[in-house]
């Protein structure tokens, strides 16, 4: 398994290059009388080589600062990254400004590249200080002129007497050029950083060996970059239950290494308790059937190295390492291989934040930067992005829930993929669809609902119709797709409530007029909308139970409510306090969508539920059940079974429920009585 240096050994060997580098530059420049920056025997020398040491002593006492104040190193980090690219920028904008640009092609492209690399610089540092990840193409920029610039200084450097004039101008060009190159790849989601490191400390003693000004504004760029790039957290161990340990100790007393993987260690380390561990071993299925044969063993996956052990009452799963061959379902791998190496394990996996390792003796193995990632926030796949969403198409979804739950920002070639294999999504089945949107919707918001539109309407075509729908109304400020993202922001995080705020307004393009002035009208959408969400569950298999009630508040979600107690009691009696009060929430977030100040004729739906409640508190008489008579007492007095009673129930119901009677046994006998005796039902 490959192993990353400590970031605090990264920094103090870099800082020590540097040093090193100021050093000798002090010494070329103090000796040589004629070209040196300082005569021999300046004070200046020796002041400098009096700060060097200073430095030296700052830069070990930061990173004791690190291993106990790592949040404040984090950002002083940044903030040196920050100030180290605009240093940069300073540099390149010098050389623009004083280099020799001869006048063939490759020297006026480099001139241009050389200005086009100062912008860079600024982006970098402006990207490093808001602690965002940089795009690649800058540092491609960068890479390229480094490159380029020794090839069109050649006329000028040739031409120089002193070896030492130009030798360290070009190596510091070449070590600029591979730092920056190795610097792209880290930002690509390249898993090696031991590159990295060498040119960046060949960068930083070429460069402080220079006898440029803008090389050593360039060298104090490459000190300031190296620990913010290589910056990891201090982590805490993880704390494991018993059984978890147990498994660990009887793989490893067997010979083999095990590592708890993926969600369990994501969650460790964003701070969040850990429920569901699962381990990987380069055991094989067969090995591991021996090491726990006296436990009982669930086998069903071995096909595809997975066993089950029942420990403590529960199934730890035990994965081996392996690789997988092509995706022709774009769900199941056409083959699996088992292998020894936790690095090709964790490659296969979907996402950096999920491929992060962890053994309590060897700490935590992290081969493709999702620590990193979890800390500047970013989503990023592992490898190739469209590679992993044509092994998977589900892991376009899973993309969207994890960058929801954990405030994570697609990197943007992750994101592109994620739109453009969209369709691949149509071959899944409709219940891992439905399973992963169960899991979105409570997470939704409106930003997020605009920034994956396309992948939405994938998965639900039906949300197609309202994007760009305008809806030619005063009343609403949005498109019927904006608004619906608001809705559905705004409603509780109730599971059928989301669904109902995704589905209400899917019926309105279907029902769309306009009259002779132009505004438009979506006359019974409510119930076209409850037809296509009945379509929609139905497709997606939903349980009945939650289509039943998403269909009921899409159909009823432009019911009038108002601020009457008699009309509310009536709808209580007939929709139930559960239904009303979802409603209510419903309309509430119906109208906070609407994008416009609200209308002073519009009902207040926070007194609605203020009398909801107080009709509910006071126990009122809902249903016949509630009534202090029954069928019984009716036919104790005489009166003959049949439909007339049922009548009678519930018209002396209505009057209870209006506050004309009361619910007294006496005085419901006696009207009862008038009732039946009359026949006035």
């Amino acid at each position: 398994m490959k192993r990353t240096p400590q970031p605090s050994a990264l920094a103090l060997g870099a800082f020590a290059a540097g040093t090193l580098g100021a050093v000798l530059n002090i010494w070329l420049f103090s000796s040589r009388d004629s070209r040196g920056l300082f005569p021999a025997g300046h004070p200046a020398a020796t002041a400098l080589w009096v700060l060097g040491l200073v430095a030296l002593a700052g830069c070990v006492a930061a990173l004791f600062l690190q291993k106990s104040k790592s949040r404040f190193m984090q950002k002083s980090a940044s903030l040196m990254d920050a100030l180290g690219a605009t240093v940069a920028a300073a540099g390149l904008l010098i050389i623009f400004f004083t280099g020799h640009w001869a006048g063939d092609l490759i020297a006026k492209l480099t001139q241009l590249l050389c200005l086009l690399s100062a912008g860079s610089f600024l982006v970098i540092g402006y990207c490093r200080y808001a602690g965002k990840p940089a795009p690649f193409i800058l540092y491609m920029a960068l890479t390229l002129f480094f490159m380029l610039y020794p090839i069109s200084q050649h006329s000028q450097w040739v031409t120089q007497t002193q070896f030492l004039d130009f030798a360290f101008p070009i190596a510091s060009a070449i070590a600029l050029m591979l730092y920056s190159y190795r610097y792209c790849s880290l930002a690509l989601g390249d898993e090696s950083c031991r590159w990295t490191v060498f040119s960046g400390l060949l960068a930083i003693f070429t460069c402080l060996c220079s006898h440029s000004v803008p090389h050593l504004l360039l060298g104090f760029w490459v000190l300031c970059s190296f620990d913010s790039l290589l910056y990891k957290p201090q982590l805490k161990p993880m704390e494991l239950p018993s059984s978890i340990v147990q498994c660990l100790t009887m793989l490893k007393q067997a010979g083999h290494r095990g590592y708890l993987v993926g969600g369990c260690v994501r969650d460790h380390i964003l701070g969040i308790a850990p429920h569901d561990f699962d381990l990987c071993t380069d055991a094989t299925p067969q090995e591991l059937c021996q090491i726990f044969a006296e436990y009982n063993l669930v086998r069903s996956g071995e096909k595809h190295g997975t066993i089950g052990v029942v420990m403590d009452h529960q199934v730890i799963e035990i994965t081996t390492f392996r690789t997988e061959g092509g995706y022709q379902d774009n769900r199941h791998p056409d083959w699996v291989k088992f292998v020894t190496n936790l690095d090709e394990d964790l490659r296969r996996r979907d996402f950096t934040v999920n491929a992060i390792a962890y053994n309590p003796d060897e700490g935590f193995a992290d081969p493709f930067g999702g620590i990193r990632d979890l800390a500047e926030k970013t989503l990023r796949a592992v490898g190739d992005p469209m590679a992993r969403f044509q092994e998977d198409a589900l892991r376009i979804l899973r993309g969207v829930r994890f960058a929801l739950r954990f405030s994570l920002t697609p990197e943007k070639r992750t994101l592109a993929a994620m739109k453009k294999l969209r369709g691949k999504m149509s071959a899944l089945a409709a219940e891992r669809i439905f399973d992963e949107l169960c899991k979105i919707l409570p997470l939704l918001n409106t930003q997020a609902m605009c920034q994956y539109a396309p992948i939405f309407a994938q998965v639900l075509p039906e949300l197609k119709p309202m994007m760009g729908f305008n809806q030619h109304s005063p009343h609403h400020a949005y498109d019927v797709y904006v608004h619906t993202a608001y809705v559905v922001q705004n409603t509780p995080q109730d599971l059928a409530l989301r669904w109902a705020a995704l589905l209400h307004d899917t019926g309105k393009p279907q029902v769309f007029t306009q009259d002779e002035n132009g505004r438009g009208h979506f006359y019974d959408h409510a119930r076209e909308s409850g037809v296509i969400a009945d379509d929609v569950m139905r497709r997606l298999k939903a349980p009945t139970a939650l289509r039943d009630r998403v269909c009921f508040l899409v159909e009823n979600h432009m019911l009038l409510l108002e601020a009457d107690k008699q009309q509310l009691t009536r709808r209580l009696r007939k929709y139930g306090p559960d239904n009303l009060r979802d409603l209510i929430a419903l309309q509430k977030a119906d109208q906070a969508g609407k994008g416009i100040r609200p209308n002073p004729d519009e009902i207040d739906l926070d007194t609605v539920s203020a009398i909801l409640d107080e009709i509910i508190a006071e126990n009122t008489c809902l249903h016949i059940k509630d009534l202090a008579v029954n069928g019984q007492d009716f036919i104790a007095l005489g009166f003959e079974p049949g439909p007339k009673i049922g009548q009678c129930l519930n018209s002396l119901l209505e009057l209870v429920s209006e506050g004309k009677l009361p619910n007294d046994k006496a005085a419901l006998l006696e009207k009862a009585k008038t009732l039946l005796e009359g026949e006035n039902l």
